[in-house]
């Protein structure tokens, strides 16, 4: 899956032009590659941020005075405190090399053992993959319909799509559902009460 923004070549670079781009709406970026010469460009800020909202870390076809060049977002910079983006990288892809991309995992369905008292926990947003680009997932979606209280599933129980490698450790855990306090608290009355003397 691909998405398309239009970039222009940056003729002015510095800390200076960069901060009169972020006012104009434009958001400072480089391109490079493997074999590919770096560009400096510019990118739309609200088409950028469209982008990331539709998940963003697929391909990305970067239109440029009239070339198409497929890319990946490598990495973005944000204003700690304003959350603005301050610098986009992008990598330029070979159709027959495979690339390493973070891909968004989504949790679907409803976990039992939220039902039960417990609380879902997404501990693992992202999860690192290897594929060719046109393989590139723009998610992978995780079904937690069957989590009971205390379970978890891990990176290694994702379904991957052909043609994609898992790279995060395959044991790390992605979701679980966990206990909460007035659980816990609700369960030790109940077990305390079936132990105690009739009568008490």
């Amino acid at each position: 899956m691909s998405s398309r923004i239009t970039a222009e070549l940056r003729e002015e670079v510095g800390k200076g032009a960069a901060r009169r781009a972020r006012r104009q709406g434009k958001v400072p970026a480089v391109l490079y590659g493997r074999g590919f010469p770096t560009r400096h460009l510019l990118v739309e800020a609200r088409e950028f941020e469209a982008l990331l909202h539709r998940g963003g870390r697929g391909v990305v076809e970067l239109e440029i005075a009239g070339e198409t060049v497929r890319s990946l977002v490598k990495e973005v910079s944000r204003d700690p405190i304003k959350d603005t983006l301050l610098h986009v990288d992008f990598l330029a892809v070979e159709e027959d090399r495979p690339v390493e991309v973070e891909v968004p995992v989504v949790l679907v369905g409803q976990a039992a053992g939220v039902r039960e008292g417990g609380v879902l926990e997404h501990y693992v947003d992202t999860v690192t993959v290897s594929c060719l680009p046109r393989d590139v997932p723009s998610a992978l979606e995780v079904d937690v319909s069957g989590l009971g209280l205390g379970d978890h599933i891990t990176a290694g129980e994702i379904r991957l799509p052909s043609g994609v490698r898992l790279l995060t450790p395959p044991g790390e855990v992605i979701a679980a559902v966990t206990e909460t306090a007035a659980h816990r608290e609700a369960a030790a009355e109940a077990s305390a009460g079936e132990g105690a003397p009739p009568g008490s």
